[in-house]
C-alpha cells in the first residue's frame, strides 16, 4: 500500500502529441489509458460527494448525464471535440466519462449549481508588461491548484497539430492544454471562476486548446468568448507585447487589457460588469486574500524571472500546501498547489515547476 508521502508526490508524464486532432487525441488515450480511467473515476466520485455534503442530490449516472448534455455543444469547436474523441477512444471510456477527468469544475457547477457553498480555492495568476520587466519580456503565469489528486496526473504536452501552431502545454491525464503557449507568441492559461448561470455548454480546456490554435492575439480572445460557454472561468491571453484578462460566465464576459501595470487575478470577478455574475454564496474567501498577496509580491517592479517564480511560490496563500477540507471526509486529499508555470509567449518559453513550486526544482521547456 502506498505511503501517504507517495500519493502526495506530484507525477508527470511527458507526451510528444502530432497529427490531426483524433490522432493527437488517440496517442494521449492509449499512452495514458490507466492514468485517465482512474482521473475520470476519482473525480465522478468527489463529485458526488462535494454535491451530497452541500444538500444537493447527485449520483454518478446524475453526473454522467450533465456531461451528456454538455457534449453536444463542443461540436461548435470541431477540432477540440475530435481529439476529446480520439481520447476517449484510446482510453476506451465513453467521451461523457472522460469530460469528468478533462474539465472537472465546469460539470460539477452544472450539478452542483444549487449548492449553497462557496467554490474551493483554485489558481492565482499574472501578466506582467514589457514595461514592468526587467529585460522588457512580457510574461505571465499561475499556480495549478486543484484536489491534491491532481498531482498524481500531471501531463506535459508537446502539441504539433496538424493545420495549427506547435505548442507546449501543461494539462492533465486525458485533458486537453489547461496552460500553454505556441510557436506565433500566444500564451493562455486559466483560473476557476463560480458565476450564476452555469448551464450545458463548451468546457473551458476545449476552449483552451482552440485559443492555442490561434496565430494572434484578437484571434485567441475571439475564441474564448465566441460559443456557448459550460461556466465561469477568468482567462488571460498574451502576445509577446500585449495582454488581456478574459472573465467569463456561461452566458457573458469582459475584457481588461494590461498594460504598464502588473495585472493579478485569482478566484472572484473583478471586472465591473462581471461582478453581478458571481454566484450568490460569494467567492472562495481565499481568493481576495491571494490576491492582495500576489500584487504585494508583484508591486516592486522592474521584476525579473526569479521574482516571478517566487511570487507563485509565496507563502501569503499563494502557495497552497495541503490543509483540511470541511467539506471532505476524513480520508479524503485536499487542495493544494499541484504546480506552477511562468510563459514567456515572445520565446516561446515555458518554466514550471510540478508540486508545490517552494519547494520543487523548476524545469525551462523551450519551443
Amino acid at each position: 500500500m502506498a505511503s501517504t508521502t507517495d500519493k502526495a508526490a506530484p507525477r508527470v508524464a511527458r507526451l510528444d502529441l502530432a497529427g490531426t486532432p483524433r490522432e493527437m487525441g488517440r496517442t494521449q488515450g492509449e499512452a495514458l489509458r490507466g492514468p485517465i480511467r482512474e482521473l475520470a473515476d476519482e473525480r465522478l466520485e468527489r463529485a458526488v460527494a462535494w454535491c451530497s455534503a452541500r444538500g444537493v442530490p447527485a449520483t454518478v449516472d446524475s453526473c454522467l448525464a450533465a456531461a451528456s448534455a454538455s457534449w453536444p455543444h463542443h461540436r461548435e469547436l470541431p477540432r477540440a471535440a475530435e481529439e476529446l474523441e480520439g481520447i476517449a477512444e484510446g482510453a476506451g471510456l465513453a467521451v461523457e466519462r472522460l469530460l469528468w477527468a478533462a474539465a472537472y469544475t465546469d460539470l460539477r457547477d452544472l450539478v452542483g449549481r444549487a449548492a449553497a457553498s462557496v467554490a474551493e480555492g483554485e489558481c492565482s495568476a499574472f501578466v506582467v508588461p514589457g514595461e514592468c520587466a526587467e529585460d522588457g519580456r512580457l510574461a505571465c503565469g499561475q499556480t495549478y491548484d486543484m484536489h491534491a489528486s491532481a498531482a498524481r496526473h500531471l501531463v506535459l504536452q508537446r502539441r504539433r497539430p496538424q493545420g495549427a501552431p506547435e505548442c507546449l502545454a501543461l494539462s492533465t491525464s486525458g485533458c486537453l492544454p489547461l496552460i500553454g503557449l505556441n510557436a506565433r507568441g500566444i500564451a493562455v492559461g486559466t483560473n476557476n471562476l463560480r458565476p450564476r448561470d452555469p448551464r450545458p455548454g463548451v468546457t473551458y480546456p476545449a476552449l483552451i486548446a482552440e485559443a492555442l490554435a490561434s496565430g494572434d492575439l484578437e484571434d485567441a480572445v475571439d475564441r474564448l468568448t465566441g460559443c456557448d460557454r459550460a461556466s465561469g472561468h477568468h482567462y488571460y491571453v498574451c502576445d509577446p507585447r500585449r495582454g488581456f484578462l478574459v472573465e467569463t460566465s456561461a452566458t457573458r464576459f469582459a475584457l481588461r487589457a494590461v498594460s504598464r501595470s502588473v495585472a493579478v487575478h485569482t478566484n472572484h470577478y473583478v471586472l465591473e460588469s462581471m461582478v453581478e455574475m458571481e454566484a450568490e454564496e460569494g467567492p472562495d474567501p481565499t481568493s481576495p486574500v491571494r490576491l492582495a498577496a500576489l500584487a504585494a509580491a508583484l508591486a516592486r517592479t522592474p521584476l525579473g524571472a526569479a521574482d516571478l517564480r517566487a511570487a507563485l511560490s509565496g507563502h501569503g496563500g499563494v502557495c497552497r500546501h495541503p490543509a483540511a477540507d470541511a467539506h471532505a471526509g476524513p480520508d479524503a486529499e485536499p487542495n493544494r498547489t499541484c504546480a506552477a508555470a511562468v510563459l514567456f509567449p515572445g520565446e516561446g518559453l515555458l518554466e514550471w515547476a510540478a508540486g508545490n513550486p517552494c519547494a520543487a526544482a523548476w524545469e525551462e521547456l523551450k519551443l
